[in-house]
């Protein structure tokens, strides 16, 4: 077998709107969607991100409301329907992603100089 090479997940290059949360951050937020029918009201005060949303479905109303205790330099998502979110994935700044490839570069070029030097293993099949 020839010697493996390294591949890395491509990034999502996406750019999200959103906010680097702090102390003094504040927002509100207020939408009313037609299918189905709500109401979301969001506020954002002293690292507390308040979301009601208020849903009428088959003349039932449903109520939720969640409060998300947040940390300064938190980063929040803005979703035009449902306003500010958590991201279920790490996010972070365009100038953080090319920090984060640049240190990933620098350890594929040294562990290729450690192979060229014998210093490392190669993968073998039968």
């Amino acid at each position: 077998m020839e010697r493996l090479e390294k591949f890395v997940y491509l990034p999502d290059l996406t750019i999200l709107r959103g906010i680097k949360v702090d102390k003094n951050t504040k927002n509100h937020f207020e939408k009313e969607l037609k299918q189905p029918e709500q109401k979301v009201t969001q506020d954002l005060e002293n690292l507390q991100l308040k979301t009601k949303i208020v849903t009428v479905q088959d003349n039932n109303v449903i109520t939720s409301e969640v409060v998300t205790y947040l940390a300064e330099g938190d980063i929040l998502l803005f979703e035009e329907n449902y306003g500010l979110v958590q991201s279920a994935m790490k996010v972070g700044t365009v100038d953080d992603a090319l920090e984060t490839l640049q240190a990933q570069k620098s350890v594929i070029e040294r562990s290729e100089k450690e192979y060229k030097e014998g210093n490392v293993y190669e993968f073998k099949t039968k």
